[in-house]
């Protein structure tokens, strides 16, 4: 066999081991932008982009209270942010701090403290007589906030506590001494996932998911990205070198013979 034909034989073996590459399905590259797409939206549309919803609370009227208190469980039942809004004639002063805190203050004075909401989801007010006014609630510094206005005021509490120290409560007044606002509401804000958001994300899975199937499926040797194999020549047998006898000058040279087996013979 010629020196040349000695790499293209070994390269054609060599193309014969390698495995053939599997041809990727046509629609599956607009398949996986697809579910990128959608994976993302749901992901967006489920955090950042979660839409606020608002559930709205009214606190039935004090009946002349000074005081009005809302209580930890209350304000906390939303689950999330609330906002206190209270709406009367004159000063109005909206107050926050610690539960045992707002009670103290509103000791011995007639109070309206809410609490619930109910089974019917309403706001449950209990009324509690007292023998004189409260101080003036405005410009204490027993609160952790406090917002005062003519007519109207609104106080937002980030994350009420329903049970423990960080535990607190509002109270509403006009100056201890009148009667509270006559109207207290409470807006609720929820960050819930929408359902499109949850049915962005399953679609985005099953597309990834069918995208992953294909790529498996996908039978090796079929289609134009397969690898050829190189041909291969047909390979010469080989023929051992005879040696020669060395000779004087002048005399012709003569192959040296081979010895033979009995089996040659």
């Amino acid at each position: 066999m010629s020196a040349e034909a000695a790499p293209a034989t070994r390269a054609g073996r060599r193309a014969e081991r390698r495995p053939a590459r599997r041809r990727v399905p046509g629609w599956s590259v607009p398949l996986a932008l697809l579910a990128v797409l959608l994976l993302g939206a749901g992901a967006l549309l489920a955090t950042a982009l979660r839409p606020v919803e608002r559930e709205v609370l009214d606190v039935p009227a004090a009946g002349g209270a000074a005081l009005v208190v809302l209580t930890p469980e209350l304000l906390a039942s939303g689950g999330g942010p609330v906002e206190v809004r209270a709406l009367g004639e004159g000063a109005v002063v909206l107050a926050r701090g610690g539960a045992d805190d707002v009670a103290a203050w509103a000791q011995g004075t007639t109070t309206a403290t809410a609490t619930g909401p109910g089974a019917d989801g309403a706001v449950v007010l209990q009324r509690t007589e007292g023998t004189g006014p409260a101080p003036d609630p405005s410009g204490s510094d027993l609160w952790t906030a406090q917002v005062q206005g003519r007519g109207s005021a609104a106080l937002d509490v980030a994350a009420p506590a329903a049970t423990g120290e960080d535990a607190q409560a509002v109270l509403v007044a006009s100056d201890g001494t009148a009667a509270a606002p006559a109207q207290v509401q409470l807006t609720y804000r929820h960050r819930a996932a929408p359902p499109a958001a949850w049915a962005l994300l399953a679609a985005g899975g099953l597309a990834a998911g069918a995208v992953l199937r294909g790529r498996r499926r996908a039978a090796p040797g079929e289609g134009p990205d397969v690898q050829a194999a190189a041909p291969t020549e047909p390979t010469e047998p080989t023929v051992p070198t005879v040696p020669t006898v060395p000779t004087e000058p002048g005399t012709p040279t003569v192959p040296a013979l081979s010895r033979r087996t009995g089996a040659d013979a």
